[in-house]
């Protein structure tokens, strides 16, 4: 009776335990959250809240370029930050935004227990915990807690991947099922967003790996790959084809070398300045994150050992298990997430490199390291997990984080006053330089429209998207600027691209919670 008892304590708390990680992790994630103070980003205030506003008011086309490039990015997943920004207190939304990011704890600790299924529970629970410790705490991770970006929330669905994957290596009946649910899982965020792309590809080269080894069929690697079909479709497949129905390019406006648009120049327009100019940058970038020295693939400086650590790791992992064969064969589940975690980043670097896109590699770092230490023979299960929470003390000391961009919180996100008090029915606002100013969009009345022709996609009068804009401006009973320097040389020039002048003495000040936007009359040339 009283063995029977045992177990069942045992059972229970093991279940509990991934229930224990989510709540921890949601917990550091609301304090992060209220700590960091209100987001301010730029993409926040370029096209997250944007985008997302057009779209809920059918108002999605009647704008030309207002964020720039991103104008046509696929708006659904920004919908929540939207909402939260609108219905609720900054503080609270902010929170709010940063504990949805805690719901990658509970899968870091069941993919780290997967690794060390062989142990006793108490030991697998103390490894798995300082797994998720360490993945929980990394720069980019802690850095995105409260902010409109979807990286930390998508990996959710990845690292959800990586785990059905795991339990694929395991199911003989229902590995065509846990495979299917791995390819819906991420064709799901590669709709929402075509940058999980880089973990979609990184894990199709995994299974591949793992085929040939025999460890899947190939009914469930088709299984996969057939289960991204439907993913993609449901949230991303309805934005692609209206932009093939609109604009001709189902990616528009990126990659119009291939589909031809002609609205725009049939040239790319991805973002390459982050990207390393030589091979060497597979091993220069990694050691420039964990000396903190040099800005390289980020937005911002940061200093964290993960992605060195994560990558050696599963080099080490990868080649010992290519030497040991038989009876002395590494675990494949250890080497399913090195593998991952490596063709993750050999596909990100030269595609992107932009860090926050890579940010599974920080979660999964614990767990990849974990398996390197199993590959050490005869090592007490005690003294890993004593090493591992070392490992993951000394990986928060030393880890130094960023901001995207924060402001105070206050009785409303963007602090705009004065838009309304300077428009007239019917007014079309041109906006001829850098600053990203379409957050300003929802605060003006419904009539108003907006032409943005300066940014990172300056239009021309002659060019598709050019000649919509100019049909706008020349239609418009009323023009306004709207510019954050409305003096600047560049700015004055744009309009002047457009037959565009600023009238003297009729300029007024919008007030926002960061800066003040000038918006001037405008008239055409004489």
């Amino acid at each position: 009776m009283s063995s029977n008892a045992d177990v069942a304590i045992v059972t229970r708390l093991h279940i509990s335990n991934p229930v224990i990680a989510a709540l921890g992790g949601i917990a550091l994630m609301l304090l992060v959250g209220f700590a960091s103070g209100q987001d301010f980003n730029y993409d926040l205030i370029n096209y997250h809240f944007s985008s997302a506003y057009l779209l809920l008011v059918g108002q999605i086309d009647r704008n030309v370029a207002l964020s720039g490039v991103q104008s046509w990015f696929n708006p659904i997943g920004y919908v929540p930050a939207y909402l939260a920004i609108v219905y609720l207190p900054p503080r609270i939304a902010s929170m709010l935004l940063a504990g949805a990011a805690g719901l990658n704890a509970p899968l870091i600790y069941l993919i780290a227990s997967r690794v060390v299924a062989d142990l006793p529970s108490e030991d697998r629970a103390r490894i798995a915990f300082a797994c998720t410790a360490m993945g929980m705490t990394g720069a980019i991770t802690l850095s995105e807690a409260g902010t409109s970006f979807l990286d930390v929330d998508l990996s959710i669905a990845t690292l959800g991947a990586v785990l059905a994957a795991i339990k694929a290596l395991d199911a003989d009946v229902r590995q065509k099922r846990w495979l299917g649910l791995a390819g819906l899982l991420l064709g799901l965020i590669c709709g929402i967003k075509l940058t999980c792309v880089v973990t979609a590809v990184g894990m199709t080269a995994t299974l591949l790996v793992m085929a040939l080894r025999r460890r899947i069929t190939p009914a469930g690697f088709a299984s996969f790959s057939l289960g991204g079909v439907p993913g993609f479709l449901v949230t991303g497949g309805w934005w692609a084809w209206r932009s093939w129905r609109v604009y001709g390019n189902p990616v528009f406006p990126m990659a119009n070398d291939v589909f031809r648009s002609s609205l725009l120049p049939q040239r790319p327009l991805n973002d390459t300045s982050f990207i390393p100019t030589s091979w060497t940058g597979v091993f220069s970038y990694p050691w420039h994150w964990l000396a903190g020295d040099a800005v390289c693939g980020a937005e911002f400086a940061i200093r964290d050992p993960r992605y060195a650590i994560a990558l050696l790791a599963a080099l080490t992992y990868i080649s010992l298990s290519v030497r040991r064969r038989g009876s002395n064969a590494m675990p494949d589940t250890g080497l399913l997430v090195a593998l991952f975690l490596l063709a993750t980043y050999l596909i990100w670097l030269p595609g992107f490199a932009i860090l926050r896109y890579a940010v599974v590699v920080e979660m999964l770092s614990g767990v990849v390291l974990l398996a390197a230490f199993r590959a050490i023979p005869r090592i007490a299960p005690r003294t890993l997990a004593m090493v591992l929470m070392i490992a993951a003390l000394v990986m928060i000391g030393w880890t130094r984080s960023g901001s995207w961009g924060r402001t105070y919180s206050s009785a409303d996100w963007f602090g705009i006053r004065g838009a309304t008090a300077i428009h007239r029915p019917g007014t079309v606002y041109v906006m001829p330089d850098d600053a990203p100013l379409a957050f300003m969009v929802a605060a003006f009345p419904a009539d108003a429209r907006f032409v943005h022709i300066g940014g990172n996609l300056p239009l021309d009068p002659g060019s598709g998207l050019g000649r919509r804009a100019a049909d706008i401006v020349h239609g418009a009973p009323t023009l306004r600027s709207l510019a954050a320097a409305p003096d600047n040389a560049g700015g004055v020039a744009t309009l002047h691209r457009f037959g565009l002048v600023a009238v003297p003495g009729r300029c007024a000040r919008i007030a926002t919670k960061v800066a003040p936007i000038e918006s001037c009359v405008l008239r055409f040339e004489r």
